[in-house]
């Protein structure tokens, strides 16, 4: 594999390991639980361009973490499934989690929750 490719996957992982870290500060000073998945959501939008990367793909511009596992999806077909499935556990997990231990809830995630 190309150096090239190697590196720019390598700096997607760190982004990936940056938003993690930055999830898990928010979490420990209790902080907004939709932040909190908010910025996991951007780790994995990381991690993924990084793997798309790693297979020789482009990294897509944009932001749809949808679009980023269909195109996992072709290099990954039998995991693709399992995937989704714990993305989605992980987090309702998340956020359930962190409301429960008292993280704060945006103005936002309130008035969403009353629609």
């Amino acid at each position: 594999m190309d150096e090239g490719f190697k590196q720019q996957a390598s700096e997607w992982f760190e982004r990936g390991d940056r938003e993690i870290e930055t999830a898990q500060l928010l979490y420990d000073e209790e902080g907004y639980a939709d932040a909190i998945a908010y910025h996991i959501e951007q780790a994995v939008e990381k991690y993924l361009k990084g793997y798309l990367v790693l297979k020789g793909q482009k990294s897509p511009w944009g932001h749809e973490v949808d679009s980023l596992l269909n195109l996992v999806g072709k290099f990954e077909a039998d995991l693709y499934p399992q995937f989704i499935e714990l993305c989605e556990k992980a987090q309702d997990s998340i956020l359930r989690t962190a409301i429960r231990r008292g993280h704060r809830q945006s103005t936002v995630a309130k008035k969403s929750k009353q629609i």
